[in-house]
């Protein structure tokens, strides 16, 4: 597909609309998604200005252009890498992604990804989803552990999609804190945004930012640690990393957010290699034949060293 370029006047009856919203109503074939990664790339120009904030309002007359660059094309190649498979069934498997593996191909990371040994392990899946994320219907960080989707077909593609967007999929995490929390639970309700100045970060802002619920539950408290159970109830970039650090009980290895990367247990100082943050169930309905599915995910093994030490050094002290 070559490069668009699209005009639009905003009539009376939209006005007030967010500009994302207008642009998504307006251009079925890209997401909302997809919309705001543009408006904030700088490719909407509002009354012949630039204009890169989504929420921002539109009016009756107002003129909008956008440019909608083409494709970037992109030989991915299958990988003969092992996957941990929990589920697979004709339309779609759910992956226990390791920790250090990237889900799909971006800037600096072309190969050795989720999607290269998708493409290996489903022959005919590189026309799901688009080219760059075949199958992809959620994404994990690099270093988070744990349950992910992937789907096999266009129609499981596109109402695992539809779930995730109305929230009807439920998504368990476990993560090991820093320091003790006021209470055994709580919900954090903080509107996370994009950092204005490190642009790799999201923060809790009330500027250009979405609604985020967290709900957390102590499963076990510590002498300077916590080790707790995440449901969310919003799907924001970085959401739960963000939530926990701005209470002030970062996610352990979490650097980007202000995890300790070293913890001293019973004297002793143990490095924390990557952030402390695993997805450990999964609870839908299949999009084909509506039965309930639960997937779940043991700990892997360097969460579950680091909790053995806590919890010997508190027997030991106890």
């Amino acid at each position: 597909m070559a490069e668009r370029f699209l005009e639009f006047i905003v009539s009376d009856v939209d006005t007030n609309k967010r500009l994302d919203i207008y642009l998504s109503q307006n251009i079925p074939d890209l997401s909302r998604n997809r919309v705001q990664s543009l408006i904030e790339d700088g490719y909407v120009r509002v009354n012949e200005k630039t204009n890169n904030i989504p929420s921002s309002k539109v009016k009756e007359q107002t003129k909008i252009d956008i440019k909608i660059p083409a494709p970037v094309t992109s030989e991915l190649a299958p990988a003969e890498i092992p996957l941990d498979i929990r589920y697979e069934d004709p339309h779609l498997l759910v992956i226990n992604k390791p920790a250090g593996m990237v889900v799909h191909p971006g800037a600096g990371k072309e190969e050795n990804t989720l999607v290269n040994a998708l493409l290996f392990y489903c022959k005919d899946l590189s026309g799901i989803g688009g080219i760059e994320r075949p199958g992809i219907v959620h994404r994990l960080d690099k270093d988070t552990t744990g349950l992910l989707i992937v789907a096999k077909d266009d129609i499981t593609h596109r109402e695992l999609s539809k779930n995730f967007k109305e929230r009807t999929i439920q998504k368990t995490y476990y993560t090991i804190t820093h320091g003790i929390p006021a209470s055994k639970e709580g919900v954090i309700k903080s509107s996370i945004g994009r950092h204005l100045v490190h642009r790799k970060k999201m923060c809790v802002s009330e500027k250009n930012s979405r609604d985020a619920i967290t709900i957390w539950r102590a499963l076990e408290l510590f002498k300077k640690s916590s080790f707790l159970e995440i449901d969310l109830k919003t799907g924001r970039t970085h959401q739960i990393r963000v939530h926990l650090s701005s209470t002030g009980h970062a996610i352990l290895g979490d650097v980007l957010y202000g995890g300790q990367k070293k913890i001293i247990i019973n004297g002793n100082e143990i490095d924390i290699k990557r952030c402390m943050l695993h997805a450990g169930r999964l609870i839908f309905t299949h999009p084909l034949n509506n039965k309930i599915i639960e997937i779940k995910a043991e700990l892997p093994d360097d969460m579950q060293n680091i909790l053995y030490l806590l919890r010997h050094e508190s027997q030991s002290k106890a």
